[in-house]
């Protein structure tokens, strides 16, 4: 395994230090609210929704009660996918699906031990741990909105992105036609630009207005986030022996066909 530093910054400003990864194996208990307890409003939402100064504040105030006063830590961000065969459309299509299906709340809460105190807390504030979760990635993706200069940064940067995904495709394909050698950083270079198109297009799904919410609250925030957190940058872990060359004809085809043999195909 490799981690590789992508300018995608989110999920770690808001992946504490609270309960240590185990299996998630055990069915979550249905959250029962204790009445000595202030209702919260955490509720399970995606990442387009506007955030209120009432979730944000609900975080805060559940957070305090956790152990250590941090919050759980997400599942490592784990992208990639298998591409062997596939034309190379379709490959770009898959590495996009990769990073969507890392970003979701049931993949982040993997590592969440369904016998921790942080599950036990959970359940007397009446909260589960899919709507926390849900509520830490809106947070963590407003955070990286912010990091990356706002969405008129990010859209601009998005254009550039997707510019060098065209390039770099019409690259391989010529080289291919002409019979070259394409050596593996093509592979590597095309699937990571991908990943981070996909990750900005994700970002720009953020309300605009989610900046403000939370920027009323960073002192508050920052002081519940581990010192990791001022890193604008979030490591994505993915296998790492060689990268899978895929189909690159001009059009897709209507039926799956052999995978095509060249002197640069290998296999991660």
């Amino acid at each position: 395994m490799k981690r590789i530093s992508l300018a995608i910054g989110a999920i770690a400003l808001l992946a504490g230090c609270g309960e240590t990864p185990a299996p998630h194996d055990v069915a979550e208990a249905a959250p029962v609210q204790r009445t000595d307890y202030a209702p919260l409003e955490i509720t399970l939402r995606g990442i387009d929704e506007p955030l209120s100064k009432e979730e944000v504040l609900s975080f805060i105030d559940l957070i305090k009660s956790l152990p250590e006063g941090k919050p759980p830590t997400f599942t490592p961000v784990m992208t990639g996918a298998k591409v062997e065969g596939l034309h190379l459309d379709e490959a770009v299509k898959a590495w996009r699906s990769a990073v969507r299906n890392a970003l979701t709340v049931e993949t982040l809460i993997q590592g969440w031990s369904p016998k921790s105190q942080v599950r036990r807390t959970l359940i007397e504030r009446g909260v589960s741990t899919k709507a926390l979760a849900s509520l830490m990635l809106r947070m963590s993706c407003t955070l990286g909105v912010e990091a990356m200069g706002g969405h008129r940064s990010i859209a601009a940067q998005r254009v550039i992105t997707d510019e060098k995904i065209e390039s770099m495709t019409t690259l391989i394909q010529r080289m291919d036609r002409a019979g070259q050698p394409i050596a593996d950083s093509y592979w590597q270079g095309l699937e990571e630009v991908t990943s981070l198109s996909e990750y900005l297009n994700m970002l720009l799904e953020v309300p605009p207005q989610n900046q403000l919410v939370v920027a009323e609250f960073h002192e508050q925030l920052q002081a519940m986030m581990p010192v990791q957190s001022n890193l604008s940058t979030v490591s994505e872990t993915r296998e790492n022996t060689h990268i899978v060359p895929v189909r690159f004809d001009e059009t897709a085809p209507e039926k799956a066909r052999q995978v095509r043999k060249s002197s640069s195909q290998r296999t991660r």
